[in-house]
């Protein structure tokens, strides 16, 4: 909290001067924090809940690729994007007025979004906006609500949001709200293509209803086991699976154009994140990253190298 103390005079008459300081605060410091993106290292379906939603098994893993959130105080309530965004209420709106509701703070702030982590790229990126608002503006207004208490309102926002508040590598059962941490993803380095169509979450587990089959959860624990040994990234790529890569082969002709394409001109197997649309290798160094950045930059295909976290 920032106090100011303020003085003015008012003339009484003549000669009699009147000094008045009026001490006044207010949360003027504005606050920052990097809200990072998430690979699927794996992503198993292994059944359907009420409502529409699916019971999964998959490894998350947190990537150097992050937008970045800023809150401040002002005259009036303000959410700002650099870049545009598909919806008027996103998860940044509606984490701030779960922790007004929570909370009973009022007081208005503006909290503007650089947006890094592409919409509808399967990477987290509503989730983890969320979960740096959240965090955010309990430190903002002097921490009023426990990290439970936020943990619990994540989990009202979406599925993926619990994972943001934990480490880097964790197994995410149930609909994403079942966290167990496992051991971290030794450093490598994440090539990831941005192609130039989205992939919404409804369509995709609409396709996955239609055409797939549950999974069993297996590669999720082949991958946990592996993480635990001594491995390559090579060891590890061999390794990586996720439910919708495979029906979106079988189903989906500009998905499997984009698997086609980048292995024809790069000679590197990519897989999926998420439910798309974003897909990505690993490499053991930048160098290696950065040569088949390289190919794929000359071919027209929009890529970034993030870091593991």
């Amino acid at each position: 909290m920032l106090f100011n103390c303020i003085e003015f005079n008012i003339k009484v008459n003549k000669k009699a001067i009147i000094s008045y300081k009026l001490l006044s605060f207010s949360y003027n410091i504005p606050m920052v924090e990097n809200a990072y993106a998430k690979l699927n290292l794996t992503l198993e379906i292994t059944g359907s809940l009420q409502e529409g939603y699916h019971e999964i098994i998959s490894i998350f893993q947190k990537i150097k690729l992050s937008d970045r959130i800023n809150i401040e105080k002002a005259f009036m309530d303000e959410v700002t994007f650099n870049k545009q965004v598909y919806s008027r209420v996103t998860t940044v709106h509606i984490a701030r007025d779960l922790f007004r509701e929570t909370s009973s703070i009022l007081e208005p702030v503006a909290i503007s979004v650089k947006k890094s982590i592409p919409v509808g790229s399967g990477l987290g990126g509503g989730s983890s906006d969320s979960k740096a608002t959240l965090t955010l503006l309990n430190n903002f207004f002097g921490n009023p609500l426990s990290c439970d208490k936020l943990l619990e309102l994540g989990t009202l926002i979406g599925s993926d949001v619990p994972f943001f508040f934990n480490g880097s590598t964790a197994l995410v059962s149930g609909r994403g709200e079942v966290i167990e941490p496992i051991t971290n993803l030794k450093k490598c380095f994440v090539l990831l293509v941005f192609p130039d169509f989205h992939s919404p979450t409804k369509i995709a587990y609409d396709l996955f209803d239609r055409f797939g089959s549950f999974s069993s959860g297996a590669k999720a624990k082949e991958m946990a086991l592996l993480l635990s040994k001594n491995y390559s990234i090579d060891d590890l790529n061999g390794v990586l699976y996720n439910d919708f890569e495979v029906i979106f082969k079988q189903n989906d002709k500009q998905y499997k154009r984009l698997f086609d394409n980048t292995q024809h001109v790069s000679g590197v197997k990519f897989h999926l994140t998420g439910s798309g649309s974003s897909i990505f290798s690993l490499f053991e160094s930048r160098e290696k990253a950065e040569k088949v950045s390289y190919k794929l930059q000359k071919a027209g295909y929009r890529n970034f190298i993030a870091e593991t976290v």
